[in-house]
């Protein structure tokens, strides 16, 4: 960054080259096994052996080449790194930032993807294989919306309105999402990735800038309003997707299930770097959110097929004028 920084780092964080880390600098250390990560992804499955001297925390993962020394009270990472340590320095600073959020009352909206059109923030939320993927794809490479995120979405209340900002990310997607989108097949394959030998099971990670190339999309910096919610449904046998307003306030609330913190994720505690929001904060967060609930349109996708602009123009487009704002 060229700019100054505003207030405080979470972290000043130093690189070293792996090979420069010596557990035997710390020779009281005693290390344990901590896994850092379980993923479907094999790439994110992480782990590593960990021990606690004085003021710091100490993790080693021999079998990536990566080494971190934390320190809560000086508020500084050691970090030393080889060519495999790509995802945990990622991992360790996307810790950071999820805790620091909490602690700003951002919701972390998981199992999600969201697309803005014209001022007016989607959300598509689903379980595993409900088609999230498929439908947000089907928004941004055919119909134009501007892509916000395809994984985790931040949500900031304020003043009653929700607002949707995206999350850096590694897109994960099947070879059926993927042939439906030549675009994005052709931007993978300057890339040099191919997808020619995935099978109808696998899926192919790659880097979130493929998406923007291969879509032309704009990231933006503030955040969107929430207007409307989408449950997906590409299992549904219909002769073309449909899209149905939902007026069950149960199924509604479901929303509610997918804000996830990190205090009920058992990976999140591999480190005490940076303290995790206690519960009945984070449920005093989610209950606030209730009261949105009610301005929000919520509408049920039905099928796996490219869904039109007809279709699409049940939903509200009238545009709601906020300001939004980092944290």
């Amino acid at each position: 960054m060229d700019e100054n920084l505003i207030g405080k780092p979470l972290a000043t964080i130093e690189v070293n080259p792996y090979e420069q880390f010596n557990r035997g600098s710390y020779p009281t250390a005693e290390f344990e096994n901590v896994v850092i990560r379980r993923s479907s992804a094999k790439e994110f499955n992480l782990e590593g052996d960990k021990a606690n001297v004085d003021d710091l925390e100490i993790i080693d993962s021999q079998g990536t080449g990566t080494a971190f020394v934390l320190n809560s009270k000086k508020k500084t990472v050691k970090a030393y790194l080889s060519i495999g340590s790509h995802v945990q320095f990622v991992e360790l600073i996307r810790d950071l930032i999820i805790k620091h959020e909490e602690h700003c009352g951002t919701l972390i909206l998981h199992a999600a993807a969201a697309v803005d059109h014209h001022g007016n923030g989607i959300v598509i939320v689903g379980n595993k294989g409900a088609g999230k993927s498929t439908f947000l794809l089907d928004l941004v490479g055919r119909q134009g919306y501007n892509f916000i995120s395809g994984d985790k979405v931040f949500i900031r209340n304020k003043n009653g309105i929700a607002l949707l900002y995206g999350w850096p990310e590694f897109p994960h997607l099947g070879y059926d999402t993927l042939k439906g989108h030549p675009a994005l097949i052709e931007e993978l394959s300057k890339a040099g990735y191919t997808i020619d030998d995935l099978n109808m099971k696998e899926k192919l990670l790659f880097t979130s800038d493929i998406l923007q190339k291969a879509f032309g999309y704009a990231v933006k910096k503030n955040g969107v309003p929430l207007r409307n919610v989408i449950f997906p449904n590409v299992q549904a046998a219909t002769e073309k997707t449909s899209l149905d307003l939902v007026h069950s306030i149960d199924r509604k609330m479901k929303f509610l299930k997918h804000f996830e913190f990190c205090c009920d994720n058992y990976f999140a505690g591999y480190h005490n770097y940076m303290k995790m929001l206690p519960p009945k904060d984070c449920k005093t967060m989610v209950e606030k959110f209730k009261t949105i609930i009610e301005t929000l349109n919520f509408y049920s996708a039905s099928g796996a097929h490219p869904i039109n602009v007809s279709t699409l123009s049940i939903m509200n487009k009238e545009k709601v004028e906020t300001g939004g704002e980092d944290c």
